[in-house]
């Protein structure tokens, strides 16, 4: 793709603003991230008399306290900042993991407390399951996607976004929340157009490229605690002490990246270097705030053990990491089956049972099991290597 002939809403040279927030205050979350605005040049007529919608990541109906949903104190802020500008609407809508269907919103919303802040600031929440056509005709996988309607007619879109690692991605920030755009059980069908991890990755760099063509976008990273190991929702809180923006979501990626220590083993970040679309590294980031980016990259960031290991990056399928369900503390509710794109599990006497033959490793299993009993099982081979 050249980024000359794709009309994108970001500068590929974008600055992304760093700032210190240690915890979970909206008030002072508010402030952070309106001195970000003023030093990223976004003035309050970016919000006023516009649609906006918000979108933050609630892969599951769970608690904050689990940290793999952003946080409500940090979308209470985002909210009282647009409403500041007085815009035309603010609307939060998502689409969590599962069929994409009101009481399963509800049910999202409710539990992750952005129901609270949504009605305490005037915000609507998205029921609408209605779907919208949005195109990137150079695409390098995909030319056309259907995406939550709200979005696609939205004038800007808030993408606030949690940071953690991830079992298929390695990392989820600012262009793999966007994927939460694609309605319910759709995302099913993408991982299984997509099975292979790379192309996945390549397929959000198509999929950020086309929201990003069709309104402005403003990236706002939750990284005042984060998620380390099993991500998306089977790792661990880590904190990093701080909140993240800019408009560019690659160039907010590249900074995400380098605080979980990943660089250069991301693919949508890769990807969207070689399509020309954000700076080769973080030495080539325009990072605006009172401190280095340094102070708040962790000595240690535990990965997903599904990280590709140099130069075993091609594995047989014997070796390569794979789900496990504890047959202990399933529930036999269903939701891995229900999220399996390759109809690889079956509910069996009240215990979820995987086929491996069938089974693509992407792991959505794990993502969306609420008990956590689904776990990634690394071969005894790979262990021994460090």
């Amino acid at each position: 793709m050249n980024k000359e002939e794709v009309k994108l809403n970001f500068e590929p040279a974008g600055p992304v603003a760093i700032t210190r927030c240690e915890r979970y205050d909206a008030g002072e979350i508010e402030k952070v991230i309106k001195a970000q605005l003023e030093s990223l040049g976004i003035s309050p007529g970016f919000f006023e008399n516009k649609r906006v919608v918000v979108k933050p990541n609630l892969i599951m109906s769970t608690s904050p306290e689990r940290m793999a949903t952003t946080h409500p104190a940090v979308v209470e802020a985002v909210l009282k900042v647009i409403n500041a500008a007085r815009p035309a609407s603010v609307t939060v809508a998502e689409s969590p993991g599962g069929p994409h269907q009101p009481p399963l919103l509800r049910a999202a919303y409710n539990a992750s407390g952005i129901a609270a802040v949504a009605n305490r600031c005037g915000a609507a929440l998205s029921f609408d399951t209605s779907t919208a056509t949005i195109s990137l005709p150079d695409g390098k996988l995909s030319k056309t996607f259907e995406i939550l309607a709200p979005a696609a007619e939205a004038d800007v879109i808030v993408n606030v976004c949690k940071l953690k690692t991830h079992a298929l991605t390695q990392m989820t920030a600012a262009a793999k929340n966007l994927f939460g755009l694609i309605p319910g059980t759709d995302k099913v069908a993408m991982h299984a157009r997509f099975p292979h991890p790379a192309d996945f990755s390549r397929y959000l760099v198509d999929l950020a490229c086309a929201v990003a063509s069709v309104c402005p976008m403003l990236c706002i990273v939750d990284a005042v605690v984060g998620m380390e190991g099993n991500g998306p929702t089977g790792g661990t809180p880590k904190p990093f002490g701080c909140i993240i923006s800019g408009r560019n979501p690659f160039a907010v990626d590249t900074l995400c990246e380098y605080l979980l220590r990943l660089e250069g083993e991301v693919v949508t970040t890769a990807d969207a270097r070689l399509r020309g679309l954000c700076p080769g590294g973080i030495d080539g980031l325009r990072i605006v705030g009172d401190e280095p980016a340094s102070v708040f990259r962790p000595e240690q960031v535990k990965h997903a053990e599904t990280k590709p290991l140099n130069p075993l990056t091609h594995l047989p399928g014997f070796l390569r990491p794979k789900p496990v369900v504890e047959l202990a503390t399933c529930t036999g509710c269903g939701a891995c089956a229900e999220s399996c794109p390759a109809k690889a599990i079956a509910i069996e006497n009240r215990k979820a049972r995987i086929s491996y033959k069938k089974c693509i490793r992407c792991f959505c299993c794990q993502e969306m099991c609420r008990f956590c009993a689904v776990k990634i099982h690394k071969n005894f081979l790979l262990r021994l290597v460090k």
